[in-house]
């Protein structure tokens, strides 16, 4: 075998290894709802930092996550909305309103199109 065949198999064998390790984008027309981990249900968290975290239930990882906050359980007025990149499952909300319930969901995002909500319905109060 000739040194050149050798080096193009074992370049061949390193490029298709570091293809498969990479994480695969999720198709838009199959997102799933994420589950939401933390803030627990009615939870009293530090409003100057308190941490959203959700997991994804696919082995595809979404382009961005959307969190939304909101006072009111229907989300009828929106107090805080953020995408963060698809490969973080935590979001730190800053300078939340003392004494407060906060309703949050999450979505998941790739191109133009939107997952449904996170399925549970989940508050959580910020320390007075």
């Amino acid at each position: 075998m000739s040194k050149k065949f050798i080096i193009s198999v074992l370049l061949m064998f390193l490029v298709m290894g570091g293809l498969t390790a990479c994480d695969v984008t999720c198709d838009p027309g199959s997102l799933l709802q994420p589950d939401l981990i933390s803030p627990d249900w009615r939870e009293v968290v530090d409003g100057t930092s308190a941490t959203m975290e959700w997991s994804y239930p696919d082995t595809c990882e979404p382009e961005e996550f959307e969190i939304i906050l909101s006072k009111d359980r229907d989300y009828s007025v929106i107090e805080h909305t953020q995408l963060v990149s698809g490969d973080s499952t935590t979001w730190t909300a800053t300078a939340l309103d003392i004494a407060e319930e906060y309703w949050w969901r999450v979505r998941a995002k790739v191109g133009s199109s939107f997952g449904s909500y996170s399925g549970e319905l989940r508050s959580f109060y910020t320390l007075p």
